[in-house]
């Protein structure tokens, strides 16, 4: 199933991340398709689904999160972004201090509520690329760390029941497997202008561009881009990753 977004179709139910008041923070929250009821995702008795004590609450805004279900667990991936090297006293002096006594930069926030929307944003920067997997009850949650800090770029994108598969979007680059339990990483080789379609057990359905010349950059030069379109031609694959084997 597809997981460009932050809903995902389970079949009798739905999974949906939702941003919180304020857009600094998240809730996992299911869907029941045939009662038409929504609830969050946590079963934790007296919890104001407010910090990381909630299974279901994420710091941070929603498009650095992808939300899958598998097995008896919810999971959201957690794509890596490029703060993980800052602490939070660099952080507050940089983008909270400067701004507290300024109330038109605040934007209608209290002082409070200012650093702690900045707090919770600072939170999510600085957590390497991971899973967060949440029973399906909403009794618990747990992170899984990646084995590999994978890049911001890379966007796994499909689920097989077992693992996350992506890639960075890069024409030329390969593709990336993610265990859901372990967190292990591993890579397999695409063909140029190959990308992900769908999954379907092991298997991946993939889409190839086939150019008699070069495909131009689709941004710079469009206008020669979608001419060289106009003359190809796709090639429709079935790919086991595992095996490395490719089914035209």
């Amino acid at each position: 199933a597809t997981g460009f977004d932050t809903l995902f179709n389970a079949g009798d139910v739905l999974y949906e991340l939702r941003t919180c008041t304020g857009n600094s923070s998240c809730l996992l929250w299911k869907i029941d398709c045939a009662s038409a009821t929504r609830r969050i995702l946590c079963s934790v008795p007296g919890c104001a689904h407010d910090s990381g004590a909630c299974p279901a609450w994420l710091p941070g805004r929603l498009w650095d999160y992808m939300v899958f279900a598998a097995g008896d667990k919810v999971y959201v991936y957690k794509y890596r972004t490029n703060w993980d090297d800052m602490d939070w006293d660099t952080y507050y002096q940089n983008n909270v201090g400067p701004s507290l006594d300024d109330e038109a930069a605040r934007e209608g926030m209290t002082p409070e509520e200012f650093t702690e929307y900045h707090h919770d944003l600072f939170l999510q920067k600085v957590q390497p690329a991971c899973l967060y997997a949440v029973q399906q009850d909403g009794s618990s949650r747990q992170c899984i760390d990646l084995s590999e800090n994978l890049e911001g770029t890379v966007r796994l994108a499909w689920c097989d029941g077992t693992a996350l598969y992506g890639s960075s979007g890069d024409a030329d680059n390969g593709g990336y497997r993610v265990d859901l339990a372990s967190g292990q990483v591993t890579n397999f080789e695409m063909q140029p202008q190959e990308t992900i379609l769908g999954a379907q057990g092991r298997r991946l359905l993939t889409e190839r561009i086939v150019t008699q010349v070069p495909l131009p950059d689709g941004q710079n030069e469009p206008d020669l881009y979608q001419a060289v379109l106009q003359n190809s031609t796709v090639e429709v694959y079935w790919l086991d990753p595992a095996a490395g084997q490719r089914e035209k």
